[in-house]
């Protein structure tokens, strides 16, 4: 914690009241303002514009001083360390997997002796701020392929996500499946088109989300599958968080921080609105490569009698191929994914 001593002006800075409707509380009034912040009062010496708070400050207050539209929060607080910190990943002896948002939630729900919903908006919320503020970022390439599968608690069967090295094997699995997809679309389409480096998206995106959302489950042999993604911060959050810790411990002046703060934040919005609509703009241009829905359907079934011929045969991939499936899942992967959220 940041120890400090606020006199009455920087007090006003602190709390962002008028000096005016500050002489209108009562002493514990003021004291619990500085409290609802985050701050731990030490000592208050003196009264009235005489008054010297001597205040502890926990790590958390700065990261959530980040988030204006919401009041301070412990959980909040706590949240955004657990991204930054990357305690949404799982270390295991076999390799490690991604948690969803609701275990995080559930995670935080037990720690602070609240309610699952509470938690959930709050962490929302806030979530909700980074993303439209550019502190972190929509995709990310640190994923695991999860499952649930159903265990026997007293009278009845609930569904959990399998975590530990059985998670990670599950993903392993999950990846092999999706190798496998794409390698026999892949060697099918090239016989239509043997210089192909990718397949069209429509032509195959009917399969893939049915793998998605319904195949995968059932080839894995569990109740439920679905993607995690890490959450991908942006080197913004961790710049502004130190910013605003090592400013207002030399200035003591927050209305000072916040200003710059509210201005970055400015910023990195018109920059994220350059970025969609140059994604757009490469959606539009994507889309006028794709096949028309004619094609697409006499490609479809040009596809299908291939892969009939092929059914029983499917030679291992070449280094070659190797490359471009990479490049194929990377490309139509989170394709699909978006569309089944």
């Amino acid at each position: 914690m940041d120890t400090v001593t606020l006199n009455h002006e920087q007090y006003l800075s602190f709390t962002g009241w008028s000096e005016s409707h500050c002489m209108k509380q009562i002493a514990s009034a003021r004291r619990q303002k500085l409290e609802d912040m985050g701050a731990e009062v030490v000592t208050v010496d003196g009264k009235g514009k005489s008054a010297i708070y001597t205040v502890r400050i926990p790590a958390g207050f700065y990261r959530m001083l980040l988030v204006d539209v919401m009041r301070y929060s412990p959980v909040g607080a706590e949240y955004i360390d657990m991204i930054m910190s990357d305690r949404d990943i799982v270390h295991c002896s076999e390799g490690s997997h991604v948690k969803f948002s609701v275990e995080l939630y559930t995670e935080l729900a037990a720690m602070y002796g609240l309610e699952y919903k509470a938690v959930e908006a709050t962490c929302t919320r806030i979530r909700n701020f980074l993303y439209d503020n550019g502190y972190i970022a929509s995709d990310s390439p640190t994923k695991t392929h999860r499952v649930k599968r159903s265990k026997l608690y007293v009278d009845k069967f609930i569904d959990e996500w399998v975590i530990g090295d059985e998670a990670v094997a599950y993903d392993q699995k999950a990846r092999d499946i999706w190798t496998s997809f794409f390698k026999q679309k892949l060697h099918a389409y090239h016989e239509i088109d043997p210089d192909a480096n990718s397949i069209p998206q429509k032509l195959i995106a009917r399969e893939m989300k049915q793998l998605y959302s319904f195949g995968m489950k059932d080839k894995l042999n569990v109740e439920y599958y679905r993607v995690a993604k890490k959450t991908q911060t942006t080197e913004a959050l961790l710049a502004d968080i130190n910013y605003a810790q090592d400013t207002f411990l030399k200035t003591l002046d927050l209305r000072a921080v916040h200003s710059v703060l509210r201005h970055r934040q400015s910023d990195y919005r018109k920059r994220k609105q350059e970025q969609r609509e140059q994604v757009q703009k490469n959606k539009t241009e994507f889309e006028a490569t794709q096949p028309t829905k004619k094609e697409l359907e006499d490609l479809r079934q040009r596809m299908k009698l291939i892969e009939l011929q092929q059914e029983s045969y499917c030679p291992p991939a070449t280094k070659e191929q190797q490359q471009r499936l990479a490049s194929i899942i990377n490309d139509l992967f989170p394709l699909i994914e978006q569309e089944s959220e």
